[in-house]
């Protein structure tokens, strides 16, 4: 939480099982709204997490036009995932995400965004696919049997 000047909670889980991801969820629903949300969770074939990501951003941003909704790239670094000899340094890796979720500067200040490192980058087709984001969209209510709600109120 240092790295989030202002930042008063933060919740971490593993999502290996939807039993887990349902627990962690209700965690986040017992504390209230969140100001932002930073996940590095992926769906569906593990080779995929990232495209699958992506589009879920894209989708939350074009229903929900209200809140900013983006995808970051961290790079490849030192993490569960991208193993110890990944050459990438960590702190920067969570930079751009940490800039989203405080800044007032007008590169933060965005949604419907593929970034690394603050800088737009282009994304796979399929993100801005109204179609492939309303696949994903039915898939995780399958899924989970929740669906994500059409739009949300700004206040």
């Amino acid at each position: 939480m240092d790295a989030v000047p202002g930042g008063t909670a933060a919740l971490a889980g593993d999502l290996a099982s939807i039993q887990e991801t349902r627990a962690l969820a209700e965690q986040a629903n017992a504390i209230g709204p969140f100001q932002a949300v930073i996940h590095n969770a992926g769906v569906f074939r593990p080779s995929e997490p990232r495209r699958e990501t992506v589009v879920l951003a894209f989708a939350v941003a074009r229903l929900w036009p209200h809140v900013l909704s983006n995808a970051v790239d961290p790079g490849w670094v030192p993490t569960r995932m991208g193993g110890p000899s990944a050459p990438g340094d960590l702190e920067q890796g969570a930079q751009t995400q940490v800039w989203l979720a405080v800044s007032d500067e007008s590169g933060a200040l965005v949604s419907g965004r593929y970034l690394y490192h603050r800088q737009p980058q282009a994304a796979h087709p399929a993100a801005s696919d109204i179609g492939v984001q309303n696949g994903l969209l039915k898939a995780c209510e399958e899924l989970t049997g929740v669906r994500l709600a059409a739009a949300v109120d700004k206040n």
